[in-house]
Protein backbone atom coordinates (compact mmCIF):
# COMPACT_ATOMS: atom_id res chain seq x y z
CA UNK A 1 0.00 0.00 0.00
CA UNK A 2 0.89 3.79 -0.68
CA UNK A 3 2.56 5.29 2.30
CA UNK A 4 0.52 8.63 1.20
CA UNK A 5 -2.36 9.41 -1.13
CA UNK A 6 -2.30 13.02 -2.78
CA UNK A 7 -6.02 15.26 -2.08
CA UNK A 8 -7.32 17.56 -4.40
CA UNK A 9 -9.27 20.57 -3.19
CA UNK A 10 -12.31 18.89 -4.97
CA UNK A 11 -11.70 15.69 -2.93
CA UNK A 12 -10.89 17.69 0.25
CA UNK A 13 -14.68 19.08 -0.49
CA UNK A 14 -15.83 15.72 -1.21
CA UNK A 15 -14.22 14.36 2.31
CA UNK A 16 -15.95 17.40 4.17
CA UNK A 17 -19.16 16.67 2.96
CA UNK A 18 -19.41 12.94 3.63
CA UNK A 19 -18.41 13.01 6.94
CA UNK A 20 -21.14 15.45 8.29
CA UNK A 21 -23.77 13.85 5.71
CA UNK A 22 -27.83 13.64 6.71
CA UNK A 23 -27.55 11.14 9.72
CA UNK A 24 -28.89 7.75 9.16
CA UNK A 25 -27.25 7.97 5.29
CA UNK A 26 -23.19 8.15 6.31
CA UNK A 27 -23.84 3.45 6.02
CA UNK A 28 -24.37 4.38 1.76
CA UNK A 29 -21.55 6.89 1.44
CA UNK A 30 -18.92 4.66 2.73
CA UNK A 31 -18.92 2.48 0.05
CA UNK A 32 -18.44 5.12 -2.42
CA UNK A 33 -15.68 6.86 -0.67
CA UNK A 34 -14.34 3.26 -0.48
CA UNK A 35 -14.16 3.35 -4.00
CA UNK A 36 -13.13 6.43 -4.73
CA UNK A 37 -9.89 5.65 -2.03
CA UNK A 38 -9.14 2.32 -1.67
CA UNK A 39 -6.76 0.85 0.59
CA UNK A 40 -7.53 4.44 2.74
CA UNK A 41 -9.75 4.71 5.81
CA UNK A 42 -12.66 7.34 5.16
CA UNK A 43 -12.68 7.95 8.74
CA UNK A 44 -8.43 8.29 8.95
CA UNK A 45 -8.18 10.43 6.02
CA UNK A 46 -10.90 13.42 6.87
CA UNK A 47 -9.48 12.92 10.65
CA UNK A 48 -5.87 13.51 9.61
CA UNK A 49 -7.32 16.71 7.89
CA UNK A 50 -9.67 18.01 10.05
CA UNK A 51 -7.01 17.83 13.06
CA UNK A 52 -4.48 19.67 10.61
CA UNK A 53 -6.92 22.72 10.97
CA UNK A 54 -6.62 23.22 6.69
CA UNK A 55 -9.96 22.78 6.44
CA UNK A 56 -11.23 26.31 6.62
CA UNK A 57 -15.06 26.09 5.85
CA UNK A 58 -17.78 24.24 7.00
CA UNK A 59 -20.13 22.26 4.54
CA UNK A 60 -23.76 23.69 5.13
CA UNK A 61 -21.80 26.95 3.38
CA UNK A 62 -21.42 25.30 0.16
CA UNK A 63 -18.10 26.56 -0.75
CA UNK A 64 -16.09 24.60 -2.72
CA UNK A 65 -12.97 26.28 -1.42
CA UNK A 66 -12.45 24.30 2.11
CA UNK A 67 -8.49 24.82 1.96
CA UNK A 68 -6.91 28.02 2.79
CA UNK A 69 -6.23 30.16 -0.09
CA UNK A 70 -2.79 29.40 -1.78
CA UNK A 71 -3.05 25.88 -1.03
CA UNK A 72 -4.76 23.48 -3.67
CA UNK A 73 -4.22 20.03 -2.33
CA UNK A 74 -2.72 17.85 0.74
CA UNK A 75 -0.58 15.17 1.21
CA UNK A 76 -1.88 12.76 3.65
CA UNK A 77 0.48 9.99 4.69
CA UNK A 78 -0.09 6.53 6.90
CA UNK A 79 1.59 8.29 10.57
CA UNK A 80 -1.73 10.92 9.87
CA UNK A 81 0.39 13.94 9.17
CA UNK A 82 -0.73 16.03 6.52
CA UNK A 83 1.39 18.27 4.12
CA UNK A 84 -0.20 20.88 2.47
CA UNK A 85 0.17 22.07 -1.48
CA UNK A 86 0.73 25.47 -2.42
CA UNK A 87 1.49 24.60 -5.98
CA UNK A 88 4.73 23.41 -6.04
CA UNK A 89 4.79 20.29 -4.80
CA UNK A 90 6.83 17.07 -6.94
CA UNK A 91 6.38 14.25 -4.75
CA UNK A 92 5.05 11.17 -6.31
CA UNK A 93 1.80 11.11 -4.80
CA UNK A 94 0.78 14.17 -6.41
CA UNK A 95 2.20 12.63 -10.03
CA UNK A 96 0.02 9.50 -9.25
CA UNK A 97 -3.27 12.32 -8.68
CA UNK A 98 -2.83 13.32 -11.92
CA UNK A 99 -3.71 11.12 -13.60
CA UNK A 100 -5.85 8.64 -11.21
CA UNK A 101 -9.02 8.37 -12.65
CA UNK A 102 -12.27 6.72 -10.52
CA UNK A 103 -14.89 7.81 -12.46
CA UNK A 104 -16.21 9.96 -9.31
CA UNK A 105 -15.28 13.09 -9.62
CA UNK A 106 -12.87 15.92 -11.34
CA UNK A 107 -9.85 15.45 -10.04
CA UNK A 108 -6.46 18.73 -10.18
CA UNK A 109 -7.11 20.92 -12.66
CA UNK A 110 -3.74 22.33 -12.79
CA UNK A 111 -0.42 20.57 -13.12
CA UNK A 112 2.99 22.78 -12.40
CA UNK A 113 5.52 21.16 -14.02
CA UNK A 114 8.63 22.93 -13.19
CA UNK A 115 10.31 25.17 -9.95
CA UNK A 116 7.73 27.54 -8.71
CA UNK A 117 7.73 30.80 -8.79
CA UNK A 118 9.44 31.39 -11.61
CA UNK A 119 9.38 34.71 -13.56
CA UNK A 120 7.56 33.72 -16.60
CA UNK A 121 4.73 31.42 -16.61
CA UNK A 122 4.31 29.15 -19.45
CA UNK A 123 0.10 28.20 -19.63
CA UNK A 124 -0.86 25.28 -21.31
CA UNK A 125 -4.74 25.32 -20.98
CA UNK A 126 -5.84 22.88 -24.16
CA UNK A 127 -2.90 20.90 -24.52
CA UNK A 128 -4.80 17.75 -22.14
CA UNK A 129 -7.09 15.03 -24.01
CA UNK A 130 -8.06 13.76 -20.76
CA UNK A 131 -12.00 13.13 -20.50
CA UNK A 132 -12.87 11.61 -16.79
CA UNK A 133 -14.95 8.93 -16.85
CA UNK A 134 -18.00 10.70 -15.43
CA UNK A 135 -17.23 12.88 -18.24
CA UNK A 136 -17.73 10.57 -21.44
CA UNK A 137 -21.44 9.76 -21.20
CA UNK A 138 -22.37 13.55 -21.04
CA UNK A 139 -20.68 13.83 -24.74
CA UNK A 140 -22.75 12.69 -27.56
CA UNK A 141 -20.06 11.41 -29.83
CA UNK A 142 -18.82 7.76 -30.69
CA UNK A 143 -15.84 7.29 -29.66
CA UNK A 144 -14.10 6.97 -32.96
CA UNK A 145 -16.15 10.71 -33.48
CA UNK A 146 -14.62 11.98 -29.94
CA UNK A 147 -11.17 10.88 -30.87
CA UNK A 148 -11.43 13.27 -33.93
CA UNK A 149 -13.01 15.97 -31.90
CA UNK A 150 -9.87 15.74 -29.29
CA UNK A 151 -7.30 15.88 -32.14
CA UNK A 152 -9.48 19.24 -34.01
CA UNK A 153 -9.45 20.52 -30.50
CA UNK A 154 -6.40 19.59 -28.12
CA UNK A 155 -3.29 21.91 -28.84
CA UNK A 156 -1.63 19.43 -30.84
CA UNK A 157 3.21 19.29 -29.14
CA UNK A 158 2.82 22.43 -26.91
CA UNK A 159 3.25 20.37 -24.48
CA UNK A 160 6.78 18.91 -25.91
CA UNK A 161 7.48 22.62 -26.80
CA UNK A 162 7.37 23.84 -23.12
CA UNK A 163 9.41 20.87 -22.28
CA UNK A 164 12.36 22.16 -24.30
CA UNK A 165 11.96 25.29 -23.63
CA UNK A 166 12.23 24.00 -19.64
CA UNK A 167 15.42 22.23 -21.13
CA UNK A 168 16.97 26.00 -22.27
CA UNK A 169 15.86 28.10 -18.85
CA UNK A 170 15.14 27.49 -15.74
CA UNK A 171 13.52 31.09 -14.66
CA UNK A 172 9.97 29.41 -16.48
CA UNK A 173 7.08 27.87 -14.41
CA UNK A 174 4.90 25.47 -16.86
CA UNK A 175 1.49 25.23 -15.72
CA UNK A 176 -0.95 22.93 -17.61
CA UNK A 177 -4.59 21.82 -17.37
CA UNK A 178 -5.06 18.67 -16.79
CA UNK A 179 -8.53 17.97 -18.32
CA UNK A 180 -9.27 18.39 -21.70
CA UNK A 181 -11.15 21.70 -22.42
CA UNK A 182 -14.02 19.77 -23.70
CA UNK A 183 -14.85 19.38 -20.15
CA UNK A 184 -13.74 23.07 -19.16
CA UNK A 185 -12.29 25.71 -21.09
CA UNK A 186 -10.56 27.23 -18.20
CA UNK A 187 -9.40 30.23 -20.91
CA UNK A 188 -13.16 31.56 -21.35
CA UNK A 189 -15.08 34.48 -19.47
CA UNK A 190 -17.11 32.62 -16.79
CA UNK A 191 -20.42 34.80 -18.22
CA UNK A 192 -20.75 36.21 -21.84
CA UNK A 193 -17.67 34.64 -23.19
CA UNK A 194 -18.55 35.82 -27.37
CA UNK A 195 -17.61 32.36 -27.75
CA UNK A 196 -20.71 30.96 -26.37
CA UNK A 197 -22.32 32.28 -29.48
CA UNK A 198 -21.21 29.50 -30.87
CA UNK A 199 -21.52 26.70 -28.05
CA UNK A 200 -17.55 27.42 -27.12
CA UNK A 201 -18.13 28.64 -23.98
CA UNK A 202 -16.51 27.49 -20.68
CA UNK A 203 -18.29 24.32 -21.49
CA UNK A 204 -18.71 23.54 -24.83
CA UNK A 205 -21.92 22.22 -26.28
CA UNK A 206 -21.25 21.65 -30.35
CA UNK A 207 -17.67 20.27 -31.59
CA UNK A 208 -15.09 21.90 -33.97
CA UNK A 209 -17.07 21.18 -36.70
CA UNK A 210 -20.41 22.22 -35.59
CA UNK A 211 -22.09 19.33 -34.52
CA UNK A 212 -23.91 18.73 -31.06
CA UNK A 213 -21.54 17.50 -28.44
CA UNK A 214 -23.80 17.74 -25.22
CA UNK A 215 -26.97 18.54 -24.47
CA UNK A 216 -28.01 22.14 -22.91
CA UNK A 217 -26.53 22.03 -19.71
CA UNK A 218 -29.18 22.57 -16.40
CA UNK A 219 -28.74 25.93 -14.08
CA UNK A 220 -27.68 23.27 -11.30
CA UNK A 221 -25.00 21.60 -14.36
CA UNK A 222 -23.53 24.72 -15.18
CA UNK A 223 -23.32 26.25 -11.53
CA UNK A 224 -20.79 22.97 -11.11
CA UNK A 225 -19.07 23.97 -13.93
CA UNK A 226 -18.41 27.12 -13.36
CA UNK A 227 -17.17 25.96 -9.76
CA UNK A 228 -14.46 23.74 -11.20
CA UNK A 229 -13.24 27.08 -13.50
CA UNK A 230 -13.33 29.14 -10.67
CA UNK A 231 -10.86 26.88 -9.31
CA UNK A 232 -8.81 26.89 -12.44
CA UNK A 233 -8.71 30.66 -12.69
CA UNK A 234 -7.43 30.30 -8.16
CA UNK A 235 -4.90 28.45 -8.92
CA UNK A 236 -3.59 30.52 -11.48
CA UNK A 237 -3.76 33.76 -9.68
CA UNK A 238 -2.03 32.02 -7.10
CA UNK A 239 1.29 31.40 -9.50
CA UNK A 240 0.69 35.02 -10.61
CA UNK A 241 0.92 36.03 -7.11
CA UNK A 242 3.94 33.91 -6.16
CA UNK A 243 5.63 35.19 -9.14
CA UNK A 244 5.22 39.37 -8.17
CA UNK A 245 6.13 38.37 -4.81
CA UNK A 246 9.56 36.48 -5.62
CA UNK A 247 10.26 38.66 -8.31
CA UNK A 248 7.88 41.74 -8.65
CA UNK A 249 6.81 41.22 -12.25
CA UNK A 250 5.49 37.85 -13.94
CA UNK A 251 5.33 37.45 -18.05
CA UNK A 252 2.64 35.04 -18.90
CA UNK A 253 3.36 32.84 -22.30
CA UNK A 254 -0.26 31.40 -23.21
CA UNK A 255 0.66 28.72 -25.59
CA UNK A 256 -1.19 26.96 -28.04
CA UNK A 257 -1.50 25.77 -31.83
CA UNK A 258 -3.96 25.99 -33.67
CA UNK A 259 -5.14 23.79 -37.02
CA UNK A 260 -4.40 24.90 -40.90
CA UNK A 261 -7.84 25.18 -41.90
CA UNK A 262 -10.97 27.35 -39.93
CA UNK A 263 -12.77 25.39 -37.46
CA UNK A 264 -16.63 26.63 -38.13
CA UNK A 265 -17.02 29.34 -35.88
CA UNK A 266 -14.11 31.26 -37.66
CA UNK A 267 -13.64 33.40 -40.00
CA UNK A 268 -12.71 31.39 -43.22
CA UNK A 269 -11.15 34.56 -44.82
CA UNK A 270 -8.83 35.44 -42.35
CA UNK A 271 -5.39 34.66 -42.79
CA UNK A 272 -3.72 31.60 -40.89
CA UNK A 273 0.18 32.73 -40.31
CA UNK A 274 2.76 29.84 -39.34
CA UNK A 275 2.95 31.93 -36.33
CA UNK A 276 -0.09 34.31 -34.44
CA UNK A 277 1.23 36.83 -32.09
CA UNK A 278 -1.73 37.41 -29.45
CA UNK A 279 -1.60 40.68 -27.65
CA UNK A 280 -4.00 42.99 -24.63
CA UNK A 281 -3.77 46.71 -25.11
CA UNK A 282 -3.43 46.53 -21.23
CA UNK A 283 -1.70 43.52 -20.66
CA UNK A 284 0.99 43.26 -23.59
CA UNK A 285 3.68 46.48 -23.47
CA UNK A 286 4.95 47.32 -26.21
CA UNK A 287 8.51 45.94 -25.71
CA UNK A 288 7.09 42.37 -25.48
CA UNK A 289 5.29 42.96 -29.00
CA UNK A 290 8.69 44.24 -30.16
CA UNK A 291 10.44 41.09 -28.13
CA UNK A 292 8.11 38.66 -29.63
CA UNK A 293 8.31 40.01 -33.58
CA UNK A 294 11.68 40.13 -33.57
CA UNK A 295 11.69 36.92 -31.84
CA UNK A 296 9.71 34.96 -34.63
CA UNK A 297 9.73 36.50 -37.49
CA UNK A 298 13.06 36.03 -39.25
CA UNK A 299 12.04 32.18 -38.86
CA UNK A 300 8.40 32.33 -39.17
CA UNK A 301 5.37 34.04 -41.07
CA UNK A 302 4.62 35.92 -38.44
CA UNK A 303 1.43 38.40 -37.98
CA UNK A 304 -0.40 40.00 -34.69
CA UNK A 305 -3.75 39.20 -33.56
CA UNK A 306 -4.67 36.99 -36.63
CA UNK A 307 -6.57 34.40 -36.30
CA UNK A 308 -6.60 34.62 -33.01
CA UNK A 309 -6.21 37.90 -31.17
CA UNK A 310 -5.73 38.54 -27.34
CA UNK A 311 -3.40 37.59 -24.33
CA UNK A 312 -4.79 35.62 -20.96
CA UNK A 313 -4.61 36.74 -17.64
CA UNK A 314 -6.41 35.27 -14.69
CA UNK A 315 -9.11 36.75 -12.97
CA UNK A 316 -8.53 39.33 -10.43
CA UNK A 317 -5.10 39.81 -12.66
CA UNK A 318 -7.33 40.97 -15.69
CA UNK A 319 -7.80 44.60 -16.63
CA UNK A 320 -6.51 45.72 -13.08
CA UNK A 321 -3.11 47.48 -12.16
CA UNK A 322 -1.18 44.10 -11.78
CA UNK A 323 2.33 43.77 -12.70
CA UNK A 324 1.49 40.91 -15.15
CA UNK A 325 2.05 41.33 -18.75
CA UNK A 326 0.87 38.32 -21.11
CA UNK A 327 1.66 37.50 -24.76
CA UNK A 328 -0.05 34.76 -26.08
CA UNK A 329 2.00 32.64 -29.14
CA UNK A 330 -0.09 30.40 -31.46
CA UNK A 331 1.68 28.12 -33.68
CA UNK A 332 0.12 26.69 -36.58
CA UNK A 333 -0.03 22.70 -35.97
CA UNK A 334 2.25 21.63 -38.88
CA UNK A 335 4.99 23.70 -37.96
CA UNK A 336 5.36 21.64 -34.92
CA UNK A 337 4.76 18.46 -36.10
CA UNK A 338 9.15 17.25 -35.77
CA UNK A 339 11.31 17.61 -33.23
CA UNK A 340 13.44 20.15 -35.11
CA UNK A 341 10.41 22.19 -35.74
CA UNK A 342 9.16 22.08 -32.25
CA UNK A 343 13.17 23.14 -30.58
CA UNK A 344 12.56 26.14 -33.28
CA UNK A 345 10.02 27.37 -31.33
CA UNK A 346 11.07 26.99 -27.95
CA UNK A 347 14.77 28.89 -29.33
CA UNK A 348 11.99 31.72 -30.03
CA UNK A 349 9.84 31.70 -27.25
CA UNK A 350 13.46 31.75 -25.06
CA UNK A 351 15.17 34.71 -27.29
CA UNK A 352 11.58 36.42 -26.53
CA UNK A 353 12.11 36.35 -23.11
CA UNK A 354 15.86 37.02 -23.25
CA UNK A 355 15.08 40.10 -24.76
CA UNK A 356 12.42 41.19 -22.56
CA UNK A 357 14.13 40.04 -19.54
CA UNK A 358 16.66 42.75 -21.02
CA UNK A 359 14.88 45.35 -20.62
CA UNK A 360 12.37 44.75 -18.21
CA UNK A 361 11.80 48.15 -16.36
CA UNK A 362 10.51 49.08 -19.52
CA UNK A 363 8.32 46.01 -19.59
CA UNK A 364 7.27 46.42 -16.56
CA UNK A 365 6.17 50.53 -17.31
CA UNK A 366 2.38 50.91 -18.39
Amino acid sequence: MADSIYLSGHDIYRLAHYAHWIPGTRGLIQPFMAASFPTWSFNALYGAVARSGLITKRPHEFSRRHLPPGIIGVEVHRSGTVTPDDGSSTRPARTASWVRDDGRRISEHLMVRTPFPGRTIVHLPHSSRLIPAAERPKLCLSNAALHRELTASTDAWVDRVAADLGSLRHDITIAAATLSRLVIDPERFPHDDPAERFGRGVVYTTTATGRTLRAPLTAAERADYLGHHKLYTQSIEYLVDGAIGAHGHVTIVDLHSYPVTPQHFEDPHAHRPEVCIGVDEHHTPDVLVRAAMDAFSTEFDTEINTPYAGAYVPGRHYRSNSPATSVMIEIRRDMLRTRPQRQQTARAIDRMLTAVSRREPAARAR
